[in-house]
This record gives structure tokens, C-alpha cells and sequence, in this order.
């Protein structure tokens, strides 16, 4: 249900302001610390950072005793009230050391996992790359620092600064129980290249971008100027035009391979 002050429709449980999806039909909240989207928001932390024993029925029934109000709640929870909620002694402290387990967390990872509007995997990793640490990131309050990041356009730049800033005070609370990892120069024998990959290849593209990254290289977002290769597998689509266009390189799976001999 919505609420309304004045002509302004109103989130009721925070009092944040509504919007319009894309299609013009239902109004969401995009206050990122709204209470009613605490499940949500708990939820896909522990997701992102792939915490195991850890599903949706624990979350939700640490949100629903009160034991989790925000994120960094996770890191102080006891073995007795997650045993509340699992029943097990057992299950508890596979849970407990689960968690705790993830502390030290890679800035592109943290900054996806905190689930603000229009900061996804890839623009969490285009940000981290560009700005290498935290503490850089929390500063940047002007739009035009954003959208110099290839991918990220006005209304996002707006979106993701107003997360940070309303987020803050949970960040800076949350990085007292956490490490996050500044993103190191990269060596090996991709440093220094960028990389897109378009269709399909032998191994599934996660894997394959993994292996690039650990060579020292950047994975893209799309084709641009700024793109150094372009690999190609089966039924590349249209990347393979544009890429052609711009004059980039553009390889096999194989010859990807040979650049890391």
C-alpha cells in the first residue's frame, strides 16, 4: 500500500519516495536501508558473497526475531539466537562459521553485494577497477566522476552516489567487522589488456573470464573503443560488427589461450 504527502507517494515504511518502474505500472522504494526491504537486502549480501549454509529460511527467521536489523548484524550474531532459528546445534555453527568465514571481501564483490539500484556485477567491477579502494569510492559525490566510467550513464551515477550516501553509516559500521580488499595492480601475462567475449566457447564464460583476470587481464562490458580484444566463439552476434568497426582485435578461444604461454 502507498502512502501519499501532498502529491508525493510515499513509502510506508520509510517514508522514502516512490517510483515508477520502467513500464510506468507499479511504484517501487529504492531507499536501500528501507526496514521493509530488510529480508531482501540481508538476502542478497549473503548471496553475492556465496555464504553457504546460509538460506532464506535462516535470514528470515533472523529478521523475523529481530537477531538481523541491517547487514553488519550478521557478523554479531550468536550461536544461541541462530539456534533459535535452525534448532540445531549443528546447523547453527555451520551457519555461524559461515559467516564468519567472509571477511575479507574483494571491493568489486562488496560493492555488488550491497545491493543498491543500478551498482550490479559488472558496474561494481568497472567502479573498483577505476577507483582501487573503498575509501575513494565513499568520496565521489559528483556524477561527472561516474559517468566517465564506461557503462554508467547520468541517471545510474545519480542512483548509485545517492545509495552510497544513504548507506554510509551501515558501511562504515559494517567495515568494522570486515575487510574490504583494495584492488591490487594487475600482473601476469594479460596485465595491462582488456578483454569482451561474445558467444559461445568450450568452457562457460565465468570460467573463462576467470582465467583472464587471473592473468593480470580486465574483462569489459561491452564493445568500445576502449576495448583491446574482442574473443570470439560460436553464434557471436553483433559484437563482431561493431568490434570490426572500431578495428579492435579480435580472437579465437585458442589463440586467447597462446597469448598466456
Amino acid at each position: 500500500m502507498n502512502s501519499r504527502i501532498g502529491n508525493i507517494e510515499v513509502c510506508p515504511s520509510c517514508g522514502g519516495k516512490l517510483e515508477l518502474d520502467e513500464k510506468m505500472i507499479n511504484l517501487w522504494c529504492h531507499n536501500p536501508i528501507c526496514p521493509a526491504q530488510l529480508e531482501r537486502r540481508v538476502l542478497h549480501y549473503v548471496k553475492t558473497l556465496d555464504i553457504m549454509d546460509v538460506g532464506i529460511g535462516t535470514i528470515s527467521g533472523l529478521c523475523g526475531a529481530g537477531f538481523i536489523k541491517d547487514v553488519p548484524d550478521l557478523y554479531e550474531l550468536t550461536l544461541d539466537q541462530i539456534k533459535e532459528v535452525t534448532g540445531g546445534q549443528q546447523a547453527a555453527e555451520n551457519v555461524l562459521t559461515a559467516i564468519l568465514e567472509k571477511n575479507k571481501i574483494p571491493l568489486a564483490v562488496f560493492l555488488d553485494a550491497l545491493g543498491i539500484d543500478g551498482l550490479g556485477t559488472t558496474t561494481s567491477r568497472d567502479m573498483a577497477n577505476n577507483f582501487k579502494k573503498l575509501g575513494l569510492v565513499m568520496i565521489t559525490q559528483n556524477p561527472a566522476v561516474l559517468t566517465s566510467i564506461e557503462g554508467i550513464g547520468p541517471i545510474t551515477a545519480r542512483k548509485i552516489i545517492e545509495g552510497l550516501t544513504t548507506m554510509g553509516p551501515m558501511i562504515e559500521r559494517l567495515t568494522r567487522v570486515i575487510d574490504v580488499l583494495d584492488v591490487q595492480e594487475a600482473t601476469g601475462k594479460l596485465a595491462g589488456k582488456s578483454f569482451l567475449i561474445s558467444g559461445t566457447l568450450s568452457k562457460p564464460r565465468k570460467a573463462v573470464e576467470a582465467i583472464i583476470t587471473s592473468a593480470g587481464g580486465e574483462m569489459k562490458s561491452g564493445v568500445s573503443k576502449t576495448l583491446g580484444y574482442l574473443i570470439v566463439g560460436d553464434d557471436p552476434g553483433s559484437k563482431v560488427d561493431k568490434a570490426k568497426k572500431l578495428g579492435i582485435t579480435m580472437l579465437n578461444e585458442q589463440q586467447l589461450m597462446e597469448m598466456m604461454k
